[in-house]
């Protein structure tokens, strides 16, 4: 069986799919497995394992880089393999270097003088598997990755062709992710192979979940270049026109039934064994839960979290109740409240948070603890909160018991004024290879997703506009064909489509098959992420470096 090397909405503006999608017509048709292959990041990873867990769809996890126009997949076989794509892609962005990988400063997915792939690859190739089908690196891959790792990409029988995406805006620039690029001759490959000595692996590349959805491709990558695609609203006339120098998928690179799959490599037996023994050997899994890590805690020698924390909650203790009536209650109640603690193992975030305090405090920078936070006696006693909660009767059992599987959150509001010197603040103790601000995926809402698609449609500007205020605001969820046909007005001017469906009509400004895709677009923009923002105040802190467990970016802030 080929290694189908699948992309998501994730290969942002550029596939299609979504994660559970994808996963549910993978398993509608019988397929076993997909490799995930979103190229230069692993921003779909949680998602589509998720999605895989659910319907019983075995997942491989890797991702697709793509350097000066050169591809390769990097696939992980176990966890040293995902320590080892994350550390290459956080290379890959900069992370580590000074620089990106275009030679910028910030920001980009474009590979440029800063970034050298094949030592990147001979540096991070523990528990890596390198499918590559580019002749213009295999060469040099050859002599720096170990040759039994290396495999030559055969993609299915077919047409030879050469996709249009060699140049222009299929490069990339800025930071956009690159467009599908050139599909090599099978021939080509078979050659490249034998005079290197490398054996042929059996892949499929897909780019969309249906044959219907490859449309939705060429819109997609219109919203990305900003192209108007006339000849899908004319119904007639070549899409690749409109599109022409940008990369586009080729049509049968959609989910393949397991026949189509099987007929594509039916003469190549060798090929398709070693596709088989990547898939047997990558035992990597994403349970729904995992086990918390927990930021690096400096303690002194032969001293333990639990101890620490018991320590700071006594003086503590001391300093709120010493000397008044309530001592020992509160005793008590901190010496229960720990014993959960300890048992659930969360001293060394108790210990995080108030270290993450005392620097704010050090530098009087105001800030406030709240939500069922201030439930907790010990949250109190380490200055955490500030409302007592023996006082007010609120329960510890509200934030923290044994009984709950979430896992505790302590809310600390800190003034946003100062907000950035206070992580600045926070990089520096915990060292800067171990601190990480969170990545956001920015999405439309529906009025943003309907004028992006609108634009691509070719609908007046204008009209564009007007309608697009008429849907709300936010809504992930919302059907935006039927939010369209219960709007009065929505369609200023046009009659009932025949066989329209759901209030769909012919407009003045386009015919009702346009404007049905319209909808359609728009209904896929809603959901799929646009690009990457940064949490205003999300930090993440891990005790080795963080690159070794998620890819790291550099953002322009």
């Amino acid at each position: 069986m080929a290694l189908l090397l699948s992309r998501t909405h994730y290969s942002l503006l550029t596939a299609p799919a979504a994660p559970q999608a994808l996963c549910e017509e993978a398993v509608r048709l019988g397929l076993s497995h997909l490799v995930l292959n979103d190229t230069n990041g692993l921003y779909g990873l949680y998602p589509f394992a998720r999605a895989a867990r659910r319907v019983g769809l075995r997942a491989v996890f890797g991702a697709e880089v793509v350097h000066r126009g050169r591809r390769l997949s990097l696939i992980a076989q176990d966890r040293r393999g995902y320590a080892s794509l994350c550390g290459l892609l956080s290379r890959f962005h900069g992370v580590g270097t000074g620089q990106l990988a275009g030679g910028q400063p910030s920001g980009g997915h474009v590979g440029g003088a800063g970034f050298d792939l094949p030592r990147a690859c001979e540096r991070f190739a523990e528990g890596l598997w390198f499918v590559c089908g580019d002749p213009r690196l295999l060469p040099e891959l050859s002599v720096r990755v170990p040759r039994e790792r290396l495999l030559v990409a055969l993609p299915p029988r077919g047409p030879e062709r050469l996709d249009t995406g060699a140049g222009g805006a299929a490069a990339g620039a800025g930071r956009k992710l690159p467009d599908p690029g050139v599909a090599w001759p099978r021939r080509m490959l078979r050659e490249l192979a034998r005079d290197l000595e490398l054996r042929l692996c059996a892949t499929r590349d897909v780019w969309f979940a249906t044959p219907d959805d490859h449309a939705m491709h060429q819109l997609f990558l219109a919203v990305k270049w900003n192209r108007s695609l006339r000849s899908l609203v004319a119904g007639r006339g070549d899409p690749a026109r409109d599109l022409r120098g940008v990369g586009v998928a080729a049509a049968d690179m959609h989910l393949p039934t397991p026949q189509q799959l099987r007929e594509g490599h039916d003469q190549d037996p060798e090929a398709v064994a070693v596709a088989e023994e990547v898939l047997q050997s990558c035992t990597l899994e994403f349970a729904e839960r995992a086990a918390p890590i927990f930021p690096p805690v400096e303690l002194a020698r032969g001293e333990t979290a639990e101890g620490c924390l018991r320590e700071l909650v006594l003086r503590g203790l001391r300093r709120r109740y010493g000397g008044r009536d309530a001592f020992d209650d509160a005793a008590a109640r901190c010496q229960r409240e720990l014993a959960v603690i300890e048992r659930m193992g969360f001293a060394p975030y108790f210990l995080a948070v108030h270290q993450i305090v005392e620097l704010a405090r050090a530098r009087d920078i105001p800030f406030v603890g709240r939500g069922s936070a201030a439930d907790s006696l010990v949250a109190h006693c380490l200055g955490l909160t500030d409302a007592d909660p023996l006082r007010y009767g609120l329960l510890f059992e509200r934030f923290l018991n044994p009984g709950r599987t979430d896992l505790p959150d302590i809310d600390l509001d800190f003034c946003w004024r100062r907000r950035d010197e206070l992580i600045d603040a926070v990089y520096e103790h915990f060292g800067r290879d171990h601190v990480a601000m969170i990545a956001t995926y920015n999405t439309c809402g529906p009025r943003a997703a309907y004028q992006e698609a609108a634009k691509v449609m070719g609908l007046p500007p204008d009209e564009a506009a007007r309608r697009s205020k008429r849907l709300p605001w936010h809504g992930r969820d919302i059907d935006l064909a039927e939010a369209a046909a219960a709007t009065p007005g929505f369609y200023r001017a046009g009659r009932e489509a025949a066989g329209g469906g759901q209030g769909v009509r012919e407009s003045s400004a386009l015919p009702a098959e346009a404007e049905r895709l319209l909808l359609r677009l728009a209904q896929r923009l809603l959901a799929a992420p646009r690009h990457l923002g940064v949490h205003p105040g999300g930090v993440v802190i891990t005790p080795r470096p963080i690159a070794s467990h998620a890819p790291l970016e550099r953002a322009a802030k």
